[in-house]
């Protein structure tokens, strides 16, 4: 926590991309001459990218906000969809396209997609379909959704508000964005995959992605045959692995997603496919070189197995499960030194508050803050604090002498009024057998 730091925006300049992909130029200089010796910078790079996407998942202050004003891809989703309000704008447009390029989705993306409503996610993920415009918000990708000039208006609300923390942010966001004048009942109804969602959950219900595709096979539509194309079109085992890790990531929390995420991506990057996924992305036809008006068009790589049947649960569940030898991804996992030179391993995330002050770390319980520290982090405002004294000093009110009744009774409650009968004069329920009064 610092004082001096209200809250955080991440937002593209531009309306073209917000992060379109990992630049593998950067990454894989010479692709002509691919070896291994690149793969440690690229493990290195991807490491970051899954730190990354757990500071911001895991961040207890300041508050985080995303902009993706243009496409959203890779680690864009990282940084994109893990910040505390993640908006998008009319130009946004955010696509998951790992299995087909051979890859398998990473930056906490299996964990966001997993639980997105009706097996959308599934369906995303494992056909690269983008999502874009109004239809981020409806798919519940982003949180808030307006165009991109008003969010200079949330950045005004900031500087002026005399909120602190998350009540600046949220009340910002309510009167920068207006939400309900943006987006009527008519463009509610427009959404671009309402007409598929009902085929959709149906579809992506199944146990295996076989089953999948004869289910999608059972509608004969052409939305149905189109998107079977597009899961037979990906690489198969990455294909297989992302389907297994969304349904996985439906009863994980982001810390273990991103666990998994990363056993799989490692594993994966020793693969063939790997490398072919990346000649598919840099490859274009010799009709589109040097040619501004040419079409440019991806050559099909050859994948290592071809077929969805000659990928093992074995081979998925290895890549899954087996750790690395040059996996070094940590997250919320403390070891603690104990009597005896034994370390014990504490599995559970650490989330606890920490309070930064002159460059120093402290922790500090939850109970012992200050009302100013409170204040800080915009767990109590001004209006809960009108609405305690307004209780206090109302004549009409029947006190009890009662120490255990404080302000932290009112706290989040706007009008003292609509709380009197709860924490005064309460009266004791009796006991139908004993006929005692219960413990209220």
């Amino acid at each position: 926590y610092n004082k001096e730091v209200m809250s955080i925006m991440i937002r593209n300049t531009g309306s073209s991309a917000f992060c379109p992909g990992v630049d593998i130029k950067s990454l894989y200089p010479d692709m002509d001459a691919f070896t291994s010796k690149w793969q440690p910078e690229a493990r290195t790079y991807f490491r970051k990218v899954q730190e990354l996407a757990w500071d911001l998942a895991s961040i207890s202050y300041p508050p985080t906000m995303s902009v993706m004003n243009g496409f959203v891809g890779g680690p864009g989703l990282s940084f994109g969809l893990n910040c505390h309000y993640a908006c998008g704008t009319f130009n946004t447009v955010i696509a998951l396209t790992e299995p087909a390029s051979g890859f398998v989705p990473y930056g906490g993306a299996s964990f966001r997609y997993a639980k997105l409503p009706r097996k959308l996610g599934f369906y995303l993920a494992l056909t690269g379909v983008p999502v874009s415009g109004i239809d981020t918000f409806f798919s519940e990708l982003v949180s808030h959704f307006a165009p991109e000039n008003l969010y200079d208006d949330v950045i005004h609300s900031l500087e002026d508000t005399q909120y602190r923390g998350f009540s600046a942010v949220r009340m910002a966001l309510c009167d920068g964005l207006m939400m309900d004048k943006l987006i009527p009942k008519e463009a509610r109804r427009a959404f671009s995959f309402q007409p598929h969602l009902d085929a959709i959950e149906r579809c992506f219900s199944q146990d295996d992605i076989e089953s999948v595709l004869q289910a999608l096979d059972k509608e004969k539509t052409a939305w149905s045959q189109e998107t079977r194309a597009l899961i037979l079109k990906a690489a198969p085992t990455s294909v297989k692995v992302t389907f297994e890790m969304l349904k996985l990531a439906e009863s994980m929390s982001i810390e273990e997603c991103l666990q998994m995420e990363n056993k799989a991506l490692l594993n994966m990057m020793e693969r063939p496919d790997y490398e072919a996924g990346l000649r598919m992305v840099l490859s274009t036809d010799a009709s589109g070189k040097g040619d501004d008006n040419a079409s440019a068009t991806t050559k099909t790589p050859t994948w290592e197995p071809p077929r969805l049947e000659d990928v093992p649960k074995t081979t998925v569940q290895q890549i899954l499960t087996e750790i690395h030898e040059q996996d070094d991804f940590r997250v919320g996992i403390v070891v603690e030194d104990i009597e005896g030179g034994e370390l014990k391993v504490n599995t559970e995330p650490k989330l606890d508050y920490k309070w930064l002050q002159d460059g120093h770390v402290e922790p500090v319980e939850m109970s012992n803050l200050s009302e100013e520290e409170l204040f800080d982090m915009g767990l109590i405002t001004d209006d809960m604090m009108e609405a305690v004294e307004k209780y206090s000093q109302d004549p009409a009110v029947e006190r009890r002498e009662d120490p255990d009744v404080s302000a932290g009774d009112v706290f989040g409650e706007q009008d003292g009024e609509q709380i009197k009968e709860d924490i005064v004069g309460l009266e004791l329920e009796e006991d139908e057998t004993t006929g005692e009064k219960k413990e209220e």
